[in-house]
C-alpha cells in the first residue's frame, strides 16, 4: 500500500513502493508509457499502485508514469503556490475620475 504524506512546503513524498520499483525493468524511462488518458491525481496514483501490486508489468510501468506526472504536478503546484498574488485591478469610483479641461 503507497501513502503519501505532504511536506510543509507543498511537495509531496510517495512510500510504499519499493517492491514495485524491484519489478521495473532495466533503464526503465517514464515517457515510454502514454498515460495521455489517465486523469492524474491520488486517487487514480492508489488504483494504479493496487493494479500494479498483482497484475503484469504493463501496471507497474503505468503506475510509475503516473506517479512522476503526480509529483510533477504537485512540484507546479507548490511553484504557484509561492508567487505572489495579483490582486484585480482597483475599482473606478467617482473619488478616482479626475475632471478633464476642456
Amino acid at each position: 500500500m503507497i501513502k503519501v504524506y505532504y511536506r510543509e512546503d507543498g511537495t509531496a513524498v510517495i512510500k510504499g513502493d519499493d517492491r514495485l520499483k524491484e519489478k521495473l525493468p532495466e533503464g526503465f524511462n517514464v515517457s515510454q508509457v502514454d498515460i495521455s488518458d489517465e486523469k492524474i491525481d491520488a486517487q487514480n496514483l492508489a488504483v494504479a499502485a493496487d493494479k500494479a501490486s498483482y497484475a503484469g508489468i504493463d501496471y507497474v510501468k503505468r503506475y510509475f508514469a503516473i506517479k512522476a506526472a503526480f509529483e510533477r504536478q504537485l512540484e507546479l503546484i507548490a511553484e504557484q503556490s509561492k508567487q505572489p498574488r495579483v490582486s484585480h485591478a482597483p475599482a473606478i469610483t467617482s473619488q478616482t475620475i479626475k475632471p478633464v479641461n476642456a
